[in-house]
């Protein structure tokens, strides 16, 4: 067992991070609940199609600038003049009446009481994944050790959308993994915020994300570098003779001795018990009694262990695509997810069969396994990088998180029958956050060690039983448990952490806390909602629908956390949410111009996947450069009755311009993202969308 194809088995209980997909975007991914040697087969979420929506908050802001007619146009990275006095974010001052300033004669023994007060110093990111005039950042030091407050610190990164009126707190969001960005979560909540929690929320309290210990901006953990990566993701999953397999094992020696030279003895310090404590220090670093919180996937279960250890501080809780690991069945754990992601599998070629586009529409599953078998044999290369059956797995898993990615897996099955491995690279790239310079972001170490640190990382099947473990997991799902051996099964974390067990959770059922579980959710299938809504006495939501998250897909399921967060009322019980049907296209839609080098594509649902689920939108391929297709649009548009309200560049890499239109009193926004901006890493996911040679044009209409 080593790091293969996607998800690792040095990780959660499944393969894959839990994270927000539909929402937001999958992150990097692991291996079902088995020992968390780094295999393939690694299922994954957070954050689910992780960072397809990176680019959201500019689409949609710099859509807002051009439809107010403004000719100068600011720079879209952050707002001045709402910085707080203080610059030091250790400083304290007592007498500060700031909503942010903690109150010092704050008490509660709930609280760790193991750091003292502090002010957070707000300032403008100047972060380009934050491309928010809305947002302001911060640091809060914390203790790296929380036995030990005044010993070594380590600074968390902190994003903020202040209340739009009168505030009256703030909620505190985590999209999952472990290992997920609540920074960029919370930058896309500013950006679709009002489309999905409601303006009303939006009034009266802060967004406030940040980056856990040992993520990202919050200290990332970087045990081995770049290079390792690349050569080692996609290690063969199912080993044909020693060379391989020792191949397997010297990658997992490799990454134990990297973790240990670089952390030693802090690798247990990153655990979700840790940051619930850190979230508390946040709360305080606030200046707020009480907070309200939403998380995703494992923030879900980061939401209940906080809830466990400082239940008079939470106001209320949104918990979606539930995962909750302490005191499961070992066998139920490991095979939970692997057999969730086998079902959506199956789900997607019953899509693909009746789905005039799809290009495998005869027969999806048997073609996707010669696929598998031929790729074994005989990899395919993109730019000297291989396209084998590990890059094949972690490529399919990435697009089993969201209805709407369904599409891309189709094309780049296609693609790679021929010979063409690019569409695959990319999917399984995006999955595990490479851009096209070959920097990784820390998702997949920091989802190894705070796997382990939290004893979620490991299966602890005994040895006895292992072998008619691994056989039952294989039975149950023979595409994703295929790789799956005894050896697996057993505790995963030994060159880490050791043995750990999961914190409990639980609850008195007094805080007000929403739980919602997916009856078609490969990532965090619906038994864990099931059982963390008893765990925390709270209420059950079913949603009745496909994919990692519900908050962005299903209306009812925004409007019961709206109510929620604004009054603590909590749903009816046994309330079932659907997804919402897809926006129709405006009548006057059909009416615009073709415009000269564009072309339809497959991909469906483009509104939701900018970030704008209740509007219309949709997604063209262009032959030219930004500049040539934007003149090409103004051209056509004016032809046909529009005017141009003004274009500006956006910072979507080197190419990228936006221009807004309006006829009759509508107003349209043309996004435009030449083929060189996809080189750039926060717009290089993009690619996957256009065939290659191509740039990107979305239309959509206003946000408002």
């Amino acid at each position: 067992a080593t790091p293969r194809d996607a998800c690792s088995r040095r990780s959660a209980y499944g393969r894959c991070p839990f994270g927000l997909s539909n929402a937001a975007s999958a992150n990097s991914g692991f291996k079902p609940g088995v020992s968390t040697k780094l295999t393939p087969t690694a299922l994954s979420s957070v954050g689910a199609v992780p960072h397809r929506r990176r680019c959201t908050p500019l689409l949609v802001a710099g859509f807002v600038g051009l439809a107010s007619c403004s000719t100068d146009h600011p720079r879209l990275v952050g707002r001045a003049g709402h910085t707080n006095e203080a610059t030091d974010p250790s400083s304290t001052d007592p007498s500060s009446t700031d909503p942010s300033s903690t109150d010092p004669s704050s008490t509660d023994p709930s609280s760790t009481g193991k750091a003292p007060s502090v002010r957070l110093a707000w300032e403008s990111c100047n972060d380009p994944a934050i491309p928010l005039a809305t947002v302001e950042c911060a640091a809060l030091a914390v203790p790296l050790d929380h036995d030990r407050p005044a010993g070594t610190s380590i600074n968390l990164a902190l994003l903020r959308r202040p209340a739009s009126g009168t505030r009256e707190g703030a909620i505190l969001v985590n999209p999952g993994g472990p290992g997920g960005s609540g920074v960029e979560f919370a930058a896309i909540l500013a950006a679709i915020g009002g489309r999905v929690l409601g303006n009303e929320v939006l009034d009266r309290f802060d967004i406030v994300g940040f980056d856990p210990r040992g993520v990202d901006r919050s200290a990332g953990i970087e045990c081995v570098d770049n290079a390792w990566l690349d050569a080692n993701l996609s290690l063969d999953p199912t080993p044909d003779n020693p060379e391989e397999a020792s191949a397997q094992q010297a990658a997992d020696d490799q990454f134990e001795q990297g973790c240990q030279t670089t952390l030693g003895p802090s690798l247990g310090l990153y655990s979700t018990v840790a940051t619930a404590d850190d979230m508390d220090l946040i709360r305080a670093a606030l200046g707020d009694e009480q907070i309200t919180y939403l998380g995703v996937s494992y923030g879900t279960y980061l939401g209940g262990v906080y809830a466990t250890r400082h239940p008079t501080r939470v106001r209320a809780m949104v918990l979606d695509s539930a995962y909750s690991p302490a005191g499961d069945d070992p066998l139920e754990a490991a095979m939970t997810q692997v057999v969730g992601f086998e079902r959506a599998f199956e789900n997607w070629a019953e899509w693909c069969r009746s789905a005039p586009r799809c290009g495998l529409a005869s027969d999806p599953a048997p073609r996707w396994d010669a696929l598998r078998i031929a790729l074994d044999s005989s990899p395919l290369s993109v730019d000297g990088r291989t396209v084998n059956e590990a890059v094949l797995l972690t490529a399919t898993i990435a697009s089993l998180y969201a209805e709407a990615t369904w599409p891309m897996l189709a094309s780049a099955l296609t693609a790679a029958e021929t010979g063409d491995g690019g569409g695959l690279l990319r999917l399984a790239d995006q999955f595990h956050r490479r851009s096209p310079d070959g920097e990784y972001a820390t998702i997949w170490q920091s989802h190894q060690v705070i796997s382990c640190a939290s004893g979620i990382g490991q299966a602890g099947i005994p040895p006895a039983e292992a072998e008619g473990a691994s056989a039952a997991i294989r039975a149950a799902a023979p595409r994703f448990g295929a790789d799956i051996t005894a050896d697996d099964l057993g505790e995963g974390c030994e060159g880490l952490t050791g043995p750990i067990v999961p914190a409990p959770i639980s609850a008195d059922g007094v805080i007000p806390i929403i739980v919602v579980g997916g009856t078609n959710d490969p990532a965090t299938p619906f038994r864990w909602a099931e059982k963390m809504a008893g765990e925390l006495q709270a209420s059950l939501i079913t949603y009745d629908g496909e994919g990692h998250g519900s908050l962005t897909e299903s209306g009812c399921v925004a409007q019961a956390a709206r109510e929620l967060i604004l009054s603590g009322e909590r749903p009816e019980p046994g309330l079932v949410c659907t997804a919402d049907e897809p926006t129709p296209p405006p009548d006057w839609w059909a009416d615009q111009p073709v415009v000269e080098g564009t072309t339809t594509t497959d991909i469906t649902d483009v509104a939701s996947i900018i970030g704008v689920p209740d509007a219309y939108a949709d997604m063209l391929a262009t032959d030219a450069d930004a500049a040539t297709t934007v003149e090409r649009f103004i051209a056509a548009y004016e032809a046909s009755g529009w005017r141009t309200l003004g274009q500006q560049a956006l910072e979507l890499g080197d190419d990228a311009i936006q221009v807004a239109f309006i006829r009759d009193g509508v107003t349209l926004a043309v996004t435009v993202i030449g083929e060189a901006s996809f080189s750039d890493a926060e717009t290089a996911e993009l690619a996957m969308f256009v065939p290659d040679g191509h740039g990107l044009v979305i239309r959509f209409p206003p946000p408002g």
